[in-house]
């Protein structure tokens, strides 16, 4: 069955569907007003139309009539189990993650209100409304699908949701009011930040409430303040509770949101949060370096690489995920492809939580196969042997090719008689003079061996026995289709 069908199916039992980016929990369109209206069929077809591969978001709350428990993992699981006692069975999905995450779907009785919130106990959060989840066939970043395991809505097993436990609606007043109590009424809030345009906007003065302005912003302000306010909570509350973590400081802040008049969308609010992270981690990372970072976005490609380019002003720097493992891989390696960049002395520690804030908000890209390391390389190769083959009578690969193969082997991928030969040192000049890839001697030879070349010494027609990587031409164009 299609992800069209699918989409349909689950906004014919009332539920409000949205299609989301592939890999990600963002939806394609913007999704504010189907919060309270529900997207109809038309609307899913044009969408489904422009982006087929999308996966179906379903928004939670009053809309759809449910709410989520967005489980991490078994552990999690578990210690749920011990906080209630035992969990009312209902639907269930597993959500793909790598550590088993799972979603339990309840119906929301009408007249009770549930925000999205962090950590009702560590790992188990909840979504109500303004937030949304993402449900089965969809595929998670992963590659896992999302499954549902226990009762499916699209089988007609509507019967088996269970309404919201009271004890699961009191585990989240509970956490709400903690929350509340321990972060929100604060007596120590700083002096003004210097942030003019917030504070003019906020209608907050360092001059009139020297130091209760977080006190100020904790009471919830109004459309149009409200990605400021969250902004600037953000940055004092990163500071202020730093060992805690982001995840602490997003529970807080979503608490925060149930004051604001409307309260902003579950993932307007992650996106501001994750901004600021993102933000405070750049400028310490800049800060080291000597030299503004202005991003970082992160590279996918469906052979399961993945590249980090750090964005510079006048370049990008691409990495391995093993060269951010620790302070000295990504020292040296940085140094070893600008020249200059020297990140200053730093622990370990201190690494790993500036790249945490850097991560937080990074582009993530999604490459096509032709931009994977394999793909460019048997680009290069399949171009040098058209260009060959177009100077070649008739293209007749059978028969021997004029001039000094040997010397035409040093720079580029020939043919010769039934066999394409290739060497690594000129293949990596090209990659580089080219600016495609980074890729090591080691990795190159990786590349051709999974093409079907083979190591090993090559009689050319025209000058003698040469080593290099070569392959059956058959074989090669075979491996070539598409191109």
């Amino acid at each position: 069955m299609s992800l069209i069908a699918e989409a349909l199916q689950y906004n014919a039992l009332g539920w409000c569907v949205v299609p989301i980016r592939p890999g990600t929990k963002v939806p394609h369109v913007k999704w504010k007003k189907y919060q309270t209206q529900l997207s109809t069929p038309e609307e899913l077809k044009v969408w489904y139309k422009k982006w087929p591969n999308a996966n179906i978001g379903i928004i939670t709350g009053a809309i759809s009539g449910i709410v989520a428990i967005d489980i991490d993992s078994p552990a999690a699981y578990g210690a749920l189990k011990d906080a209630l006692g035992e969990i009312q069975p209902t639907i269930e999905q597993t959500t793909g993650r790598e550590d088993g995450g799972s979603h339990l779907i309840y119906t929301l009785q009408k007249g009770r209100e549930v925000r999205p919130a962090v950590g009702l106990i560590p790992k188990v959060d909840i979504r109500g409304d303004g937030g949304l989840i993402v449900v089965a066939p969809s595929v998670h970043k992963s590659g896992a699908t999302y499954t549902w395991t226990t009762g499916n809505p699209l089988e007609g097993d509507l019967e088996e949701i269970s309404p919201l436990p009271e004890d699961m609606y009191e585990l989240y007043q509970s956490q709400c009011a903690l929350v509340t109590q321990k972060n929100i009424k604060l007596s120590d809030a700083p002096l003004s930040s210097g942030r003019k345009g917030h504070e003019k906007r906020l209608g907050i003065s360092s001059k009139t409430n020297p130091d209760g302005w977080v006190n100020e912003l904790l009471l919830g302000v109004g459309a149009g303040l409200r990605n400021d306010a969250a902004a600037r909570l953000a940055g004092y509350y990163l500071r202020k509770f730093s060992k805690e973590g982001p995840e602490f400081v997003m529970t807080a802040l979503k608490t925060w949101n149930i004051q604001n008049k409307p309260p902003l969308d579950d993932v307007e609010l992650e996106t501001t949060v994750k901004s600021i992270i993102n933000a405070e981690g750049l400028k310490a990372l800049s800060s080291r370096l000597g030299v503004p970072v202005l991003g970082l976005k992160i590279l996918k490609f469906s052979d399961g690489d993945v590249i980090y380019r750090f964005i510079f002003k006048d370049q990008y720097v691409e990495m391995k995920p093993d060269d951010l493992t620790s302070v000295a891989r990504f020292r040296n390696r940085m140094l070893q492809l600008t020249s200059t960049y020297l990140l200053g002395n730093i622990k370990n520690a201190q690494w790993f939580d500036m790249l945490r804030g850097i991560l937080a908000d990074a582009d993530i890209e999604i490459m096509t196969e032709q931009e994977t390391s394999l793909g460019m390389v048997r680009e290069i190769l399949y171009n040098d042997v058209k260009h060959r083959l177009t100077e070649a009578e008739n293209g007749d690969i059978d028969r021997p090719f004029p001039g000094n193969s040997r010397d035409e082997l040093n720079s580029r991928c020939i043919i010769d008689g039934k066999r394409i030969a290739v060497k690594l040192t000129p293949l990596l000049t090209r990659i580089i003079t080219l600016k495609l890839d980074n890729i090591s001697r080691k990795e190159a030879a990786s590349i051709l061996r999974r093409m079907g070349f083979v190591g090993g010494s090559l009689r050319l027609h025209s000058n003698g026995v040469v080593w290099c990587y070569n392959m059956d031409a058959a074989q090669f164009f075979k491996a070539c289709e598409g191109l």
